[in-house]
């Protein structure tokens, strides 16, 4: 029973098998999966045809006790060469091609020699020395197989656990954004909780070409709960510790708008408005004494006249123009002009009956897309584990050296690496400071 379980588990860890699984799974992502997510599939959909149908479950078990096994049979193996040493009385073996270098063999000189190099680890026998450096690389391995473990646990999350949260938010400079009050302008999915976070947008900075349509820069500053300030640029986002995204997705204009009349001055009221690009018209609607107005408006950032008709030199807002009417709205709906159209700057007034209203400055707001994937901090920790294990093994393998004599005129040595077979590089410098090479 004892070998037919030996048996199964070389079987299930086999490297063949696991590269047979991680191809179908690959294959499956590709012609299963991604094509869904192109369309746009919601993720709740996603879940119910893709990820919880049979054949899918089945191969993501068959690729966990695949993982499983490989990292079973490989844990001995492992720990076993980080505690391998020679004994006093075993000569260690030395590849045929060892290094040969001229002098005497004294044994306190080849102690000497290898802990100058890191091999401290020492062993001493007749005729030898064996030292060993980065004796615990070997966990690097150990890393890499439990950071597949992890990756897989961040998919179960994702299929099994709280759907990913997906949703727009518009916030203008000087304006606190709070996930759980209702400020969202849009939400993707329905059911999935938003990341918890509140913070207060600071700035907004866009940057054009000057004749073109394109971005030189887009940023957004903020400060977050505890008033540090966060800076989110189109390649980078906010990541919210430990689910959370922020990040910019676009821009428009807000105008600052103040209502006065032979009595009362309104306080500022910030309108977040689609008047970009500079040729499309919107409203916004404002109470002057007992009348209600809609005022209709373009916004003109980089303002030229050209021979009488606004324009733009670009699409920075460096000179802005606002072209704006002013209409009544009656009881019935019905809009009644109370004005020409009118080209005036920030802080100009639109006189209407009874009072006038100034829009005292153009600001940017920033189009948020915020995200909750709650699978997140197991991908970043899977990745984490990878990455210092590949490091561990890559770039402090595991090194032995040995320096022997047997007729104490000749010196062999060599240098062993775990990962790469002979440190060649090593070796050299281990002749080196022998000081000498036949």
């Amino acid at each position: 029973m004892k070998r037919l379980l030996e048996r199964a588990l070389r079987l299930l860890g086999s490297w063949r098998l696991a590269t047979l699984l991680v191809v179908a799974w690959a294959a499956l992502v590709v012609v299963w999966i991604i094509p869904f997510e192109f369309y746009g599939l919601p993720g709740a959909q996603l879940k119910a045809i893709v990820y919880r149908e049979f054949f899918f479950r089945a191969l993501y078990a068959a690729l966990a006790v695949s993982t499983i096994a490989c990292m079973a049979l490989r844990v001995t193996p492992v720990l076993r060469r980080m505690s391998r040493r020679p004994s006093e009385q075993a000569v260690p073996k030395l590849p045929s091609d060892a290094r040969v270098a001229m002098g005497a063999y004294e044994s306190g000189r080849a102690e000497a020699v290898l802990a100058s190099m890191g091999f401290r680890d020492q062993v001493r026998g007749a005729g030898w020395v064996w030292g060993v450096r980065n004796r615990w690389s070997p966990v690097g391995t150990l890393l890499l197989h439990a950071a597949v473990l992890v990756l897989m646990t961040a998919g179960l999350v994702a299929v099994f656990g709280a759907p990913q949260f997906s949703g727009e938010a518009v916030v203008a400079p000087g304006e606190r954004f709070d996930s759980k009050a209702d400020q969202w302008a849009s939400i993707d999915t329905t059911g999935a909780q938003p990341p918890e976070l509140a913070f207060t947008m600071r700035q907004v900075n866009a940057s054009f070409y000057r004749d073109i349509l394109l971005f030189t820069d887009l940023e957004a500053v903020l400060d977050d709960e505890s008033g540090r300030p966060r800076s989110m640029t189109l390649a980078s986002p906010w990541v919210r510790w430990p689910d959370g995204l922020v990040a910019i997705k676009d821009f428009g204009y807000s105008a600052d708008v103040v209502v006065s009349t032979a009595t009362t001055t309104s306080p500022v009221r910030t309108y977040k408005l689609k008047v970009f690009p500079s040729e499309i018209t919107d409203t916004f609607d404002v109470k002057v004494g007992l009348k209600d107005y809609r005022i209709y408006l373009r916004v003109y950032g980089d303002y030229v006249d050209k021979s009488g008709t606004p324009g733009n030199r670009s699409f920075n807002l460096v000179n802005p123009r606002i072209v704006a009417q002013a209409k009544e709205v009656l009881s019935s709906g019905t809009e009644v002009d109370r004005g020409s159209e009118v080209l005036i700057a920030p802080g100009e007034p639109i006189e209407v009956p009874g009072g006038r209203i100034v829009i005292e400055q153009l600001q940017r707001h920033a189009v948020l897309r915020i995200t909750r994937v709650p699978a997140a901090p197991w991908i970043l920790l899977a990745v984490v584990m990878a990455s210092v294990g590949a490091w561990i093994r890559l770039v402090t393998p595991r090194q032995e050296a040995t320096i022997s004599s047997t007729d104490g005129a000749e010196v062999s040595l060599a240098v062993l690496d775990d990962t790469y077979r002979r440190a060649r590089d090593r070796e050299d410098e281990l002749v080196r400071r022998w000081g000498g090479q036949q």
